[in-house]
């Protein structure tokens, strides 16, 4: 076992002669052997007279190497207590190390004494420089370059600070300020949203609350329809042969009014008004062309294409329009439009790709048609009865617009015919509307030309088939079919009630 040495100037490392500034405490520690605790317990300060030097004393000038050989190994404390620089000797392997500490004061309560709370800025440079004494610094690295490193740290550090604080007083002032007049007026663009924002969702609520009365409303209806058919009432039943009876005397009606006025040779050759019925009825009585005034100028077949005419009005005017209500024909037809199935039009009465949506719709119409069949007054005199006259009277006047120039014979009946025949037209409309099977009206496919079948269609009186094939120039009267029966069901399945009546012949 080796035997410790004295601490000898000669064998240690070169150490760089440097003096040392009064404020800096310099402590010499031997780490070849363990600490002695020469002061109070726990301390590994020695006490003060056994140092020489006072807390409030300087540290003795001239360099490391001197105060190494002056001292020798042990520990020692040097300067003021602001700062503490220690200086690690190690006989044994005869090294120097030196380990820069933070600053110490002085606490102002009598009792606390010394407190090693640091003084600097930060704290990182004195971490980073007391890590670099535990691994032990690099020789060439003197007291005065640590000393320049911290200082440097220190000034970066205050003059981070600095910046810092005048950006917060900058940002205070900008507090401080009044907003500007931009500021005020988004503010109050912002304020007025909020409160356009409230009250929608102010009435949004109240329009909720008014659908939730509108389905409990609803659905109390429904249970009370669901009742009455529970009890046994049933729809309104018509026979197809009654709907066909009627439909067969509305075609007398208008074949004979239009034999006994339109027949013949025509006065004088006239140019026709082009008014809105022309365009929207008489036009599609020759799709395509005008070959309805060839039609209307002839001696034979002018009564064929009146015919044709007056159908297109009925169908586009009176039927499945509940114009039989009077004044509440407006609403039953508004309601039916929303709740009529979005495949079901006038233009293609024939296509039903969801049966079942259909007949809950036609049962939901002719419950609301007996419904308003029991509420309104129907008889002569009443409100009802005035508006379906009213609108008859103006449905009369369009039609004779058009008409009237081609007009062969005139008496006091043409009115009064011209009138059954929209009377009659509006009690089949009605007993349609009765009855839960779908009626509807066929004038022909959307292309121009059809042929004729003799299935579905019928030769006009007098006419005679010439040819297998032959071409279709005139629909005089629509087919009649139905879907569905009278009690709700089956509503797949299409019957031909009547029909279509057509001319082959040229003109």
């Amino acid at each position: 076992m080796s035997t410790q040495q004295p601490y000898q100037s000669h064998g240690s490392p070169e150490l760089p002669d440097q003096s040392l500034e009064s404020d800096t405490d310099i402590v010499m520690v031997d780490r070849a052997e363990p600490p002695r605790c020469q002061g109070r317990p726990g301390s590994l300060n020695p006490p003060r007279k056994e140092s020489g030097f006072g807390r409030s004393g300087s540290a003795p000038k001239g360099s490391l190497r001197e105060v190494i050989d002056q001292h020798g190994k042990g520990q020692q404390r040097f300067g003021t207590g602001s700062g503490t620089t220690k200086i690690l000797v190690d006989s044994a392997s005869q090294s120097v190390s030196i380990e820069v500490g933070s600053p110490r004061t002085r606490s102002t309560s009598p009792k606390k004494g010394l407190m090693g709370r640091p003084t600097s800025p930060s704290t990182a440079i004195d971490n980073t420089l007391e890590a670099q004494a535990d691994t032990g610094p690099s020789p060439n690295v003197s007291c005065q370059d640590l000393r320049t490193i911290y200082l440097g740290e220190k000034e970066r550090w205050i003059k981070c600070e600095s910046e810092l604080k005048a950006r917060i007083d900058e940002l205070e002032a900008l507090r401080s300020q009044a907003p500007s007049e931009e500021f005020q007026e988004l503010q109050k663009m912002l304020e007025e949203e909020r409160g356009s924002r409230k009250k929608a969702e102010n009435e949004l609520s109240q329009r909720n609350i008014e659908l939730e009365d509108i389905r409990k409303r609803w659905k109390q209806a429904a249970s009370e329809l669901n009742k009455l058919r529970a009890q046994g009432q049933g729809f309104y039943q018509i026979t197809d042969r009654y709907l066909i009876d009627l439909a067969t005397q509305l075609r007398y009606n208008i074949r004979n009014f239009a034999i006994q006025y339109f027949g013949g040779d025509i006065r004088q050759k006239v140019k026709m008004e082009k008014t809105g019925y022309l365009k929207k009825y008489m036009q599609l009585t020759t799709p395509g062309s005008n070959g309805y005034e060839v039609y209307l100028h002839s001696p034979t077949k002018c009564p064929s294409i009146v015919q044709a005419f007056l159908w297109r009005i009925l169908v586009g005017e009176i039927f499945d329009e509940f114009r039989w209500a009077g004044n509440a024909s407006d609403h039953v037809w508004n309601l039916c439009s929303i709740l009529r199935p979005k495949h079901q039009s006038k233009a293609d009465p024939g296509s039903c790709p969801n049966p079942e949506a259909e007949r809950k719709y036609q049962m939901w119409s002719a419950t609301t048609t007996g419904l308003i069949l029991d509420a309104v007054n129907m008889e002569e005199g009443s409100e009802v009865c005035k508006h379906r006259e009213e609108h008859k009277s103006a449905v009369l006047e369009r039609i004779r617009r058009v008409i009237d120039p081609v007009l062969r014979f005139y008496d006091d009946g043409y009115d009064q015919e011209l009138l059954r025949i929209l009377d009659d037209a509006l009690t089949l409309d009605r007993e349609l509307s009765r009855q839960v099977a779908r009626v509807f009206w066929v004038f022909g496919g959307k292309e121009t030309q059809i042929k004729f079948d003799s299935t579905t269609m019928e030769l006009e009186k007098g006419e005679k088939p010439s040819e297998a094939n032959q071409e279709v120039l005139l629909v005089v009267a629509p087919a009649m079919k139905k879907r569905g029966k009278s009690a709700g069901e089956d509503f797949k399945t299409e019957n031909m009630l009547l029909q279509m009546e057509v001319s082959c012949e040229p003109v």
